[in-house]
């Protein structure tokens, strides 16, 4: 899918919900012995990060923790573990909570460990800056993320600093104003 045109967000979050149905196929009892090693983690985020990038048209530069962030998915380990919670707590004898009740508490507890990952982060700082939150960013009204917006939030793109980096500019330096580095926070914030 490219990054300019093609499929609407909407679409490309659906194929993603495809992805993460198979990838998290029967969790709930595989979830606690899959987690435990990195490696695992990791190769739970890979397929992830490919649909994350395709969601929010990104460069496949942009962090894994990025990408999921800006898609609002949440990452595959915490997944697992809420729906192995889940599945504990409703084979619970004398529960007193509805099925919706203990998702919605699980969910919490994801939100939660997934806002304490994405604080400890040292990738993604210039994201975390703009979108500390995730519970916010997660409840915000829908919109798309375009290919310029997601460059904007990420520090992945048009911007010379980034560039310069990639060997696709001869300098980092501003083309409008010549200042020294021209990043996002440069661009946003700062150039005339």
């Amino acid at each position: 899918m490219p990054n300019i045109g093609g499929p609407s967000a909407s679409k490309r979050k659906l194929l993603g919900t495809v992805v993460s149905s198979k990838l998290l196929y029967a969790s709930a009892s595989w979830a606690e012995v899959a987690t435990r090693t990195a490696r695992n983690r990791e190769s739970m985020c890979r397929a992830q990060i490919q649909v994350a990038l395709r969601i929010i048209r990104a460069y496949w530069t942009v962090s894994t923790d990025g990408a999921l962030f800006l898609a609002s998915i949440i990452p595959a380990d915490l997944k697992a573990l809420e729906r192995k919670r889940v599945a504990d707590r409703i084979d619970e004898q004398g529960r007193e909570d509805s099925v919706a009740m203990i998702k919605l508490q699980e969910r919490s507890i994801t939100v939660g460990a997934w806002q304490a990952r994405w604080d400890g982060l040292k990738n993604s700082r210039w994201t975390h800056t703009l979108l500390p939150s995730v519970y916010r960013w997660m409840r915000r009204p829908v919109f798309p993320l375009t290919y310029h917006m997601t460059q904007a939030l990420t520090e992945n793109g048009c911007f010379r600093q980034y560039l310069n980096c990639m060997n696709r500019s001869p300098d980092a330096s501003c083309c409008y104003c010549s200042f020294a580095e021209d990043t996002a926070e440069h661009m946003i914030f700062v150039c005339p």
